[in-house]
């Protein structure tokens, strides 16, 4: 049995609780049980504040959106809170940010929106190019705009659902699609085997 700490940047990416439950199996675990936490402040607060609510668990899963095409500084900044509160942690740092991996699913964005046979161009930058692609959140709108091939009040109403529609991309996020091209999530499934493979030693 392996539980974890999953702690967002706020409610809507929670389902990514459901996707790190799979990496941890995938790793070894015959058990996973997510814990998911509300915690705030930037990451040394949040990592205090979960030590200070003595919660019982194996891992902690901190996200912290990138915001930039380098990921590196945020995962180090990450790490350095999980080093001066001595946790067992993997980082979750999308790039920019976790728009950026639904932008990967073409066909899943088509569905999510209820137009599964259109044919629109949705106009989603390539694979090679996500991950330098500014604003993945606004084109990820355009893109179930577009996929809706709605106008006028039911385009309104598209529009209306953005966070529903995202969430739901989320929580069908296949970790063997091409999301799994994408080098921050390539660290995700990384780090997330380490981890997993160490308390098993």
């Amino acid at each position: 049995m392996v539980s974890f700490v999953f702690a967002g940047e706020g409610t809507s990416d929670d389902p990514l609780a459901g996707i790190i439950s799979e990496l941890i199996r995938r790793a070894g675990a015959d058990e996973v049980q997510a814990l998911p936490q509300r915690l705030h402040g930037s990451s040394r607060e949040k990592m205090a504040e979960l030590v200070e609510a003595a919660v019982p668990y194996d891992l902690v899963f901190l996200h912290r959106d990138a915001d930039s095409t380098d990921p590196f500084p945020r995962v180090e900044e990450v790490r350095a809170a999980f080093a001066e509160h001595d946790l067992r942690g993997v980082p979750v740092v999308p790039v920019q940010m976790t728009e950026a991996w639904l932008l990967t699913d073409e066909q899943a964005i088509r569905d999510v929106v209820g137009h599964s046979r259109g044919r629109a161009s949705l106009n989603l930058p390539g694979l090679r190019r996500i991950e330098h692609t500014r604003d993945p959140k606004g084109i990820l709108q355009q893109a179930c705009a577009r996929a809706s091939e709605a106008t006028g009040r039911r385009l309104k109403q598209t529009n209306s659902r953005f966070n529903d529609h995202r969430r739901a991309l989320l929580e069908r996020l296949d970790p063997d699609g091409p999301v799994s091209q994408l080098a921050s999530f390539q660290l995700l499934v990384h780090e997330t085997e380490q981890a997993v493979r160490s308390m098993f030693r």
